[in-house]
This record gives C-alpha cells, sequence and structure tokens, in this order.
C-alpha cells in the first residue's frame, strides 16, 4: 500500500472523508485501472472548462505584473525554440539568457510566487512544440523542487540551467519523436543515445557551464532502480541535481498531451509515478508534493459540493488539501463574488477529482 504517511512520516491525517483526504491510499487503483494508464494509452478528455484568462480576481498579482509573468513565460519559450531548433551550435550568448533566465526564475519561486504554474498547466493562447514547452515547464519546476529542499541560489541557477538543457540532445531525434504514434522498441533503443548526444552538443562551451550542469543533461534518465540510461546507474550513483529533473520531466511529460494519447491529470501523473516508486527518490518526491502539490496552483478542481474550484495556494505537508476559489457553483454558473475556502481547514468539502 502506498500512502503519504510513507513520504510525510506519521504527520496527522485530515479529519475528513474525502476520498483524497490526507493519507491517501494509490492501491486504490486496480490492476484494470493501472494498464489502462500505461504505454500510452488514451485516458477519457478533460471537462469542457477552459483554464481562467490570467486577468481572473482570484489572482493575487497587479496587471502590471501579471503582464510581465506572461511575458517572461513567452521569452522563455521563444529562447527554447532558438535553442533547440537551432542546426547551429549553442551560442555563448543564448548561454547568458539561460542563466540571466534560471536567475529570475529562481527570484519568482523565491518569493513564493507560482503563477507561471498558469501558463505550465493551462492552455496557452499559441501553439508551441511540445518538446519545447517541455524545456521551459522543467526548468520552472525543477527549480521549485530545489528551493523546497534548501538548495542555495547558485546551486538553484545551475539546477535551472540544466533543466532548461536537459533533452538538448533530442534536436537530432525530430523525426523519431514527432511521429503520431508510440516509439516501437527499436526506436527508443536508439533515442536513448540522446542524453549523450546532449552533452557532445555542450562540450565545445563546457567552459560556460557548471559540471553539475552537464550531469543533469547527462544523468536525468537514470533512476534509483537502475532501470534508466545511457548507464543503467542506481541511487546515489545519479546526482541529486539529475534526479529532480528526472522526476519533474516525467510529470510533465505525463501532465501535457501528446500526439499518441491525452494528457494526465495531475493528481492521475502522481499516481503513476508512486505506483513505479523504486524509480524515484522519496525525498526528491516530498519536496515536489510540499511545493507543486497533487493540485498544482492555477488548476482547475470539482468539489463535493459539485462546485469547481480553482487552486490558489498549497498547505504545507498536506498536498490533498490546498487552498482554492470558487469559480463555479453548484448549478455551473460562474460565481460573481470571491469565495475562497481553506481545505485543510474545511474537513466538511474536499476535492472528488481534478479537471
Amino acid at each position: 500500500m502506498i500512502n503519504f504517511s510513507d513520504i510525510f512520516g506519521d504527520d496527522k491525517k485530515r479529519k475528513g472523508k474525502g476520498k483524497d483526504s490526507h493519507h491517501i491510499d494509490f492501491s486504490s487503483l486496480d490492476n484494470e485501472e493501472e494498464s489502462s494508464l500505461k504505454d500510452g494509452a488514451k485516458i477519457p478528455a478533460d471537462k469542457n472548462i477552459k483554464f481562467s484568462d490570467p486577468g481572473t480576481k482570484l489572482k493575487r498579482v497587479s496587471p502590471r505584473e501579471k503582464k510581465e509573468i506572461e511575458d517572461l513565460y513567452r521569452k522563455s519559450v521563444s529562447l527554447a525554440e532558438r535553442v533547440f531548433n537551432s542546426e547551429k551550435e549553442i551560442k555563448t550568448s543564448e548561454i547568458d539568457e539561460i542563466k540571466k533566465l534560471s536567475e529570475i526564475l529562481v527570484g519568482y519561486s523565491r518569493n513564493g510566487s507560482q503563477e507561471l504554474f498558469e501558463y505550465i498547466f493551462g492552455r496557452l493562447p499559441y501553439d508551441v512544440d511540445f518538446m519545447i514547452l517541455n524545456l521551459v515547464n522543467v526548468c520552472i519546476l525543477a527549480i521549485e523542487v530545489g528551493v523546497g529542499l534548501g538548495y542555495s541560489d547558485h546551486e538553484l541557477i545551475n539546477i535551472g540551467i540544466g533543466a532548461f538543457l536537459h533533452d538538448i540532445g533530442m534536436n537530432k531525434y525530430r523525426s523519431l519523436f514527432s511521429q503520431p504514434r508510440g516509439l516501437t522498441p527499436q526506436e527508443k533503443k536508439k533515442i536513448q543515445n540522446h542524453p549523450l548526444d546532449g552533452v557532445n552538443q555542450l562540450k565545445f562551451i563546457h567552459q560556460l557551464l557548471e559540471p553539475l550542469t552537464l550531469r543533469i543533461v547527462e544523468q536525468e534518465h537514470e533512476r534509483m532502480d537502475g532501470s534508466g540510461y545511457p548507464y543503467g546507474l542506481k541511487a546515489d550513483n545519479i546526482d541529486e541535481y539529475a534526479q529532480i529533473v528526472g522526476m519533474v520531466d516525467v510529470y510533465e511529460a505525463l501532465t501535457h498531451k501528446r500526439s499518441y494519447r491525452n494528457s494526465y491529470s495531475p493528481m492521475e501523473a502522481i499516481k503513476i509515478i508512486l505506483q513505479d516508486k523504486t524509480s524515484f527518490s522519496p525525498k526528491i518526491l516530498k519536496a515536489f508534493l510540499e511545493k507543486v502539490g497533487l493540485y498544482p496552483k492555477g488548476t482547475f478542481v470539482e468539489l463535493n459540493t459539485k462546485e469547481i474550484a480553482q487552486v490558489i495556494n498549497q498547505t504545507p505537508k498536506m498536498p490533498s488539501c490546498p487552498v482554492v476559489g470558487i469559480v463555479y457553483d453548484y448549478e455551473g454558473k460562474k460565481v460573481d463574488t470571491e469565495k475562497i475556502i481553506d481545505l485543510s481547514k474545511n474537513t466538511k468539502i474536499y476535492i472528488t477529482k481534478s479537471l
């Protein structure tokens, strides 16, 4: 049985009847459901509820700050497109841009701002290649986890750089990963060379990068139980920074659509990761859940009251009980007055599902 006491120790269980209460039994996913969530199988499409405009009054930021956050995400995507899609070697100036971006993202995370999550988990108003979004999103989330683990700014900046470049070696396999289907075993084996390809691409500018950055690129697909690649490293032989990026990379990929499958909800993604509990560090997973949560900021959930709510903030050590703001009432009507609920304090109301 997998539950949150395995991760958070002997913290008090939440008093509530919600199936998403603090002590969650992830083994409740039966074998049939488990098999349906693997191997790229399709899941039912999400409800037809659009993520709110960044201007919704549930946000605690000014119009100017909202514009800055949106611009930051767009510029990050633009930088990722230039770096990943270029047929030329990465420029020194581009490494400088990535470093500056990491510094800015560390500042946002240190200040507790998770407004960028709206763009990670929301529906963007423009089309971007999933691989490009993955580079940006993994960078943001990896820094968030690093903050949760107490890393220094210097470490966080370099984790951000490594996360932004983690799949740079995939650019030579575009014809494979862009296919409207899953990969064959032969194709998977071939594509597993991309971490080493990425390191080779960065070698000529290695003097501009910290060793840990190159280790992230080289080792982020390694797994604690030795099932990863390219070397099959185990446990402590895998750099902790690479372990962070590796877990976040899997989560980000699961929560975003691919040509051959729908996206999984954040909760479904965590269930899948926990089913494969020997692959990832409990320490890193704990930090992830405390910082990002089961229901990340900006995502939508349905409550047992039949109301639709948007997640506003996380509750430390109680990832299933965030602070939410009601968006639609039980009849599906958009609410006009702000209604905020801290689910960690209101035991009669709980989340029934992610949307």
